[in-house]
């Protein structure tokens, strides 16, 4: 079980990488930037991260919760359930494609392959983990 203590680490790193990966994308942030974002270790980083595509994943968690909740407002916001249901679905679509073409954009994805590169986490894994949470 994560302590309050290595929970908040964890969120400042993942703060800043969020803010980073937004700024320069993916592919143009290191873990030296994030470390220094954070003002944390680099030993710290890799002890909650073992590679910058994980940090990335936990940025796009972060992103899906906050989606979940905008979506959550908005849904209750609304009077009758079927105009719930039907707004709910359009927001969150048009949400998780904006966020997900902006994933595209920035690391410069493959729209063919769906890819960043070799090795590397594909858009297909994204648009799976957004499904995931509809």
């Amino acid at each position: 079980m994560e302590s309050e203590k290595d929970k908040n680490v964890r969120d400042e790193i993942v703060l800043s990488a969020q803010k980073l990966f937004q700024q320069f994308g993916l592919k143009k942030t290191t873990m030296d930037e994030i470390v220094a974002d954070c003002e944390k270790a680099k030993s710290t980083l890799y002890h909650y991260f073992k590679s910058k595509e994980e940090v990335y994943e936990a940025v796009v968690d972060v992103e899906l919760v906050n989606l979940r909740r905008h979506v959550k407002v908005l849904v209750d916001g609304h009077k009758s359930l079927n105009g719930r249901d039907q707004n709910a679905t359009r927001v969150y679509h048009t949400h998780a494609l904006t966020k997900c073409s902006n994933a595209c954009q920035s690391n410069k994805i493959s729209s063919k392959r769906g890819s960043l590169s070799q090795g590397q986490p594909t858009l297909c894994m994204y648009r799976a983990r957004l499904l995931c949470y509809m």
